[in-house]
């Protein structure tokens, strides 16, 4: 969806890819005009510099993608995480600190954001909040806890750890410690 003038390639809507187009060259600017005369993109004239000018807006929805994934930064992940849930935005908060610069951890982030598209925005929360009481905020832990269905389980109940073992013959107690 670009059409080349002067060593340079320009963009037009990508409903334009293979179609004939005229341009107008002018010393500050390009037009570019669809058969029937009307004007589909007008750009900044390049003489140097990078080789392709493009407007995301000419730009098909999976290209587009592409370049908002690479906008991206701990700040957008942060919010697409407060969307699902509090434990998944605490779990986002998490991974992002937990490196030596954000950017690390978008991968990861981008991750945990898809997997609602999976398993639903309530099953991701509560497998965040299980990773967070495992102390595990990392992918693994997470796509194990959702692969394993270890987020329908009921949580551990602190009480039955505090519940002391019955008294039996095998147990050894007083001297014998």
């Amino acid at each position: 969806y670009h059409v080349p003038y002067d060593g340079f390639y320009y963009s037009v809507p990508y409903s334009f890819y293979h179609r004939s187009v005229c341009i107008h060259a002018y010393a500050k600017k390009i037009e570019i005009y669809d058969e029937i005369g009307n004007r589909i993109a007008i750009h900044e004239r390049r003489r140097s510099g990078k080789r392709y000018v493009t407007s995301i807006d000419h730009m098909p929805e999976n290209h587009k993608a592409v370049v908002e994934f690479n906008n991206y930064n701990g700040h957008y992940y942060r919010q697409r995480a407060a969307k699902i849930g509090n434990d998944t935005f605490i779990f986002v908060k998490t991974l992002l600190e937990s490196v030596d610069f954000e950017e690390q951890a978008y991968k990861s982030c981008m991750a945990v954001i898809n997997f609602s598209r999976t398993y639903g925005n309530n099953r991701v929360n509560k497998a965040c909040k299980k990773a967070l009481e495992l102390h595990s905020v990392n992918y693994t832990t997470l796509k194990n806890i959702l692969k394993n269905g270890q987020d329908k389980q009921p949580a551990n109940n602190t009480a039955d750890a505090d519940t002391p073992t019955p008294y039996h013959e095998n147990l050894r107690i007083g001297e014998w410690m």
